[in-house]
């Protein structure tokens, strides 16, 4: 569309230089009639202003896209550089996690690990435990053996202590039977003493093996209770391994508990940071998209400049001519004159409110505002609503006594009409139309207003289609 606008905008600049041209020929046309020539040509500017109004909308149309484009791509570029950084950001904790929990995955690994080492070792020595607990077993049950043996054994010193206790009374009675015999019972003198040396030699024998036997008793006593204390020891050792032992085991579960939810978490963590990959390429898409849309902007605006620099150009060709347009505008403000003529300035804020209330019958005025005999702004200037964003209020107290609008008005007493101009607030066409006003206490004042040709043409439209409905 803004391409189609600006060749149409070239085309009428084209057409414009050849007005006089037009306007000559149908002269010769219609006879050298003036009125008809004039007719015309007010037909051809009037036809020329309307295109001029579609090229203007057009120029707006693209200076607002273009304004969106900018201020969306601006935007755009802001938010994904934001989202960029959020997301690089993210990255660079996202790597040092994984990295974190691949260290941590490491180390449950090698717990794991070692855990399994430990109770490798634990079993090892639980059962080398039961096997000395089996062997302090063993050698108590020796050791009862050997007790038994002994008692045997003192048994057996009982018996020949009671041998030797005979031999002694044996030997005493020979003696005394030999000491009856005389000289016949020497010989058993002698044998009775070798008996009594040998029931002597026997008992003390018998007292050594007791002693000893005693002492040995004692000490397989001693051992005993040792091996006793062994066994317990061994027993409550192999208790505390096995104890220990699960303790290990449950550690190790726990490790390979922690593992796999490590492993889980370094899944999740990896795809994530691929997601967010995925996420940066789409945002560089988004960006280089971006980039278009902005250039896109750029182009809309130079578009729209060149369309304004040619409708600048056309309004030097067709500015000055004088349209039935020019009569409206110039009839609407005096029949506004004649309205406030009686109002006075005694009630400023009165006649303020006179002026706004004129919008609602002439909407196509854009402001109004009035100057006294010397040329100074009386009023603020009355802004008609739809431009009140566009148009500044202030005014009042100006001197304008320089201006064509107020010194040819009181030069010549006649209304004037500027030529069309490109309004720098509004974008649009415009007149600025200045009236005197000739009587009531105003009298000598100048009513001045700005006119938008685009609204005045929709009024136009708006009436033609109530007149043709009426009929």
């Amino acid at each position: 569309m803004g391409r189609s606008g600006m060749n149409f905008a070239i085309n009428l600049l084209i057409l414009v230089d050849n007005l006089d041209a037009c306007r000559f020929r149908e002269l010769q046309h219609h006879g050298g009639s003036s009125m008809d020539g004039d007719k015309l040509l007010e037909a051809l500017v009037e036809k020329y202003l309307l295109s001029a109004i579609e090229v203007l909308s057009t120029i707006s149309s693209l200076e607002w896209q273009a304004s969106l484009l900018d201020g969306a791509s601006s935007s755009q570029a802001r938010k994904l550089n934001e989202i960029s950084q959020a997301i690089a950001q993210n990255s660079l904790r996202l790597q040092e996690f994984a990295g974190t929990t691949e260290e941590n995955f490491d180390r449950a690994s090698s717990s794991i690990a070692a855990s399994t080492e430990v109770i490798s070792h634990l079993h090892l020595i639980t059962s080398d435990m039961a096997v000395i607990e089996q062997q302090i077993r063993k050698s108590g049950s020796f050791i009862e053996l050997l007790v038994a043996e002994f008692s045997s054994i003192s048994q057996m010193t009982e018996v020949t202590e009671d041998i030797a206790e005979h031999l002694h009374v044996l030997a005493i009675n020979t003696a005394v039977e030999a000491a009856r015999a005389g000289e016949v019972g020497r010989g058993f003198t002698i044998i009775s003493k070798e008996i009594q040396k040998l029931s002597r030699r026997a008992s003390e024998s018998i007292r050594d093996v007791e002693n000893r036997v005693g002492n040995v008793r004692q000490k397989i006593d001693d051992v005993s209770a040792s091996l006793e204390q062994s066994s317990d020891s061994a027993r409550s050792t192999l208790s505390k391994l096995t104890s220990i032992t699960g303790r290990f085991e449950q550690i190790r579960e726990v490790f390979t508990l922690l593992r796999e939810q490590l492993g889980g978490f370094r899944e999740i963590v990896w795809n994530q940071l691929n997601s967010e990959k995925q996420i940066v390429e789409s945002v560089r898409d988004i960006t280089t998209e971006s980039d278009s849309i902005a250039e896109q902007s750029g182009l809309a605006v130079g578009l729209a400049a060149s369309l304004e620099t040619v409708m600048q150009e056309v309004l030097k060709e067709v500015g000055s001519y004088r349209t039935s347009w020019h009569e409206s505008s110039v009839r609407d403000l005096k029949e506004i004159g004649f309205i406030i003529a009686d109002s006075g300035l005694g009630d400023p804020a009165r006649l303020d409110v006179m002026l706004m209330e004129q919008f609602a019958h002439y909407p196509h005025f854009e402001l109004f505002y009035l100057m006294n005999r010397q040329g100074v702004q009386v009023t603020s200037n009355i802004v008609n609503p739809a431009y009140r964003e566009l148009i500044s209020s202030q005014g009042q107290n100006v001197f304008r006594g320089s201006k064509p609008y107020f010194r040819e008005v009181i030069d010549s007493g006649e209304p004037y009409i500027s030529d069309i101009y490109l309004s720098t607030a509004t974008r649009g066409l415009c007149l600025t139309v200045s009236v005197p006003i000739g009587s009531g206490p105003i009298s000598g004042h100048v009513l001045a207003a700005d006119m938008n040709m685009k609204d005045f043409t929709q009024r136009s439209r708006n009436e033609e289609r109530s007149v043709g409905a009426r009929g």
